[in-house]
């Protein structure tokens, strides 16, 4: 989409960002991946086990991790903002949460 205009947009501290981000998820990915057994003869249930199993490398099983945990956090956001919406939308519910915060002097 912008690979030509990419340089006009660079950021060193996203830059940062992304490195350290995958710096961190790396160091669970490369034990997973160090101590990788069959999935099967484990007590509990670990996605990450799972991953690695069906992944066929280092950056992939971390790709697919930062996927998951920005997918449940967008996923929890929108669930936290609708839960506020339909509680807010409930009639006399709005004039209820008002004074409980002017009550507390908030």
């Amino acid at each position: 989409m912008l690979r030509p205009l990419q340089v006009f947009r660079y950021s060193s501290a996203a830059n940062a960002a992304k490195l350290r981000s995958q710096e961190y998820i790396d160091q669970f990915v490369s034990d997973v991946l160090a101590n990788q057994t069959d999935a099967r003869n484990v007590e509990s249930y670990q996605l990450l086990s799972e991953l690695a199993a069906e992944s066929t490398g280092h950056t992939q099983l971390r790709d697919e991790v930062l996927n998951i945990l920005l997918a449940a956090r967008d996923i929890t956001g929108s669930l936290l903002a609708n839960a506020f919406l339909s509680k807010t939308l409930r009639y006399g519910t709005k004039s209820e949460m008002r004074l409980g915060v002017s009550e507390k002097g908030l």
